[in-house]
């Protein structure tokens, strides 16, 4: 990975880190099928990835002119479309992830005079309908995203009703801290699940039930902070589209999204960890996708302050980008091929490939000096602690050194579930944080016995 050198993000050293996972991602198409096969998982892994990839490698088009790239974002949209006109062919959730970045990739290369097919593409849009009822936060901010970018490329007129609705979610599951709960049920005290044969922990008093993570399948306590991230980078893509394709009539609305986004943000920067890195990660093990959109938001931001925090998460992630150019998905020093039965949630077509696209974002962001107006400055002194006890989290820091700690179990028994009660998350010890190992998820009937560092 190239050196970022000084105190701002080098975007064309970016977009050569960038490249180098295209080319390791070309190796990736069937040439007959389309299929984006991944490299060493099957199950799921064309769930988000052939719109992700179109995305990329759009971008690398758009920078490098490179026609290997062209073909092969031209493959990964007529996969995407394909996908997205069987409806039996995907889980209807990731549907509107696919239809996302498919719609990110078209607006990038609608534009080229190389590109046949956009006609085809545009009318495709049009015609698919993506209405579903999303089971979480950063299904409804997506849907959000989605109805936006259609709008603002004039590919369907923006549905008011449904927009003030999906809002009212959001808005709904965020607190008074600015953190986004990614559950749409609103869980206020603890509740109980009895698993297995565990019946007898009932005589427990609520508090501890609830601190075990015991909860009712129905009332699970859903609060991942990546998914706290997640959705304020889909929401602030928004944003970058509103001030490229303004849309008065959307102008209310995009208002409504600034004021969602800057509260997150603001939660946010109270989990900065010492080393400029998110503190609690923990739903997807400090996975490089959540790495990427940190970096795209504060890429977004106006200020030296953004700048540096963004480069120094880019210059914690560099030290795993592999030799053939993709990156562990979650942060170790093992090759890719080894890395199976220790990182869970670990497809690379959907989250390394996610990591990427928001590095390219973050890229496009640095060249074309696309910084926002309305988001909040990063703070200058983050010292001490902050506790976030609806959402379950802490953040410690003194000096050079930090911590983020879980308070509860989130979501789900003793085995598996995202995070455990007063897990320790990003521990920084005098500025450095080290993780040469993988952090192992066995998984096992079902049931996963997790270990975390």
């Amino acid at each position: 990975m190239g050196p970022f050198d000084g105190r701002s993000i080098d975007a064309g050293a970016l977009y050569e880190v960038i490249r180098d996972f295209g080319d390791c991602m070309l190796g990736w198409i069937d040439q007959d099928s389309g299929e984006l096969r991944d490299p060493f998982e099957t199950i799921y892994g064309e769930g988000y990835g052939p719109g992700i990839a179109a995305h990329i490698f759009a971008g690398l088009h758009d920078r490098f002119g490179d026609e290997r790239y062209l073909s092969a974002a031209g493959m990964m949209m007529d996969r995407t479309i394909e996908k997205l006109e069987n409806p039996t062919d995907n889980n209807p959730f990731t549907d509107i992830f696919l239809f996302f970045w498919a719609l990110k990739a078209f607006d990038l290369l609608k534009g080229s005079s190389a590109v046949q097919d956009a006609d085809r593409w545009r009318k495709s849009f049009e015609r698919l309908d993506y209405s579903f009822d999303p089971p979480n936060t950063n299904g409804h901010s997506l849907f959000i995203g989605t109805d936006i970018l259609c709008a603002t490329l004039g590919l369907k007129r923006p549905d008011h009703e449904r927009l003030g609705h999906l809002l009212d979610t959001v808005e709904g599951m965020q607190n008074e801290l600015g953190f986004i709960d990614d559950t749409t049920r609103v869980v206020r005290a603890p509740v109980v699940y009895y698993p297995g044969d565990m019946r007898r922990l009932r005589l427990l008093p609520d508090n501890v039930r609830g601190r075990l993570g015991m909860q009712d399948k129905a009332k699970k306590d859903l609060k991942p902070a990546a998914y706290h991230l997640f959705s304020c980078g889909i929401l602030a893509e928004t944003l970058r589209w509103r001030k490229r394709f303004p849309v008065p009539e959307l102008e209310e609305t995009m208002e409504r999204i600034r004021r969602i986004v800057s509260r997150g943000l603001e939660w946010t920067d109270r989990f900065v960890a010492a080393d400029g890195s998110f503190s609690v990660t923990e739903r997807s093990r400090d996975q490089f996708w959540v790495g990427g959109c940190f970096v795209f938001l504060n890429a977004l931001r106006i200020g030296d302050g953004a700048a540096v925090q963004a480069k120094r998460h880019l210059d914690w992630w560099k030290r795993f980008i592999k030799e053939d150019g993709s990156c562990s998905t979650t942060p170790n020093y093992f090759s890719n091929g080894l890395r199976i039965g220790f990182e869970n949630y670990s497809t690379m077509t959907m989250y390394v490939t996610q990591g990427f696209s928001f590095l390219l974002d973050a890229a496009e962001v640095v060249l074309e000096n696309q910084q926002l107006e309305g988001l909040p400055g990063i703070p200058s002194d983050n010292e001490g602690s902050f506790i976030d006890e609806e959402a379950g989290y802490c953040h410690i820091r003194s000096g050079k050194s930090s911590a983020g700690v879980s308070l509860r179990r989130h979501r789900g028994g003793f085995y598996g579930g995202y995070c455990p009660a007063m897990g320790l998350y990003n521990v920084v010890i005098g500025g450095s944080r080290l993780r040469p190992f993988p952090s192992p998820s066995y998984r096992v009937g079902g049931l996963g016995a997790v270990s975390y560092t």
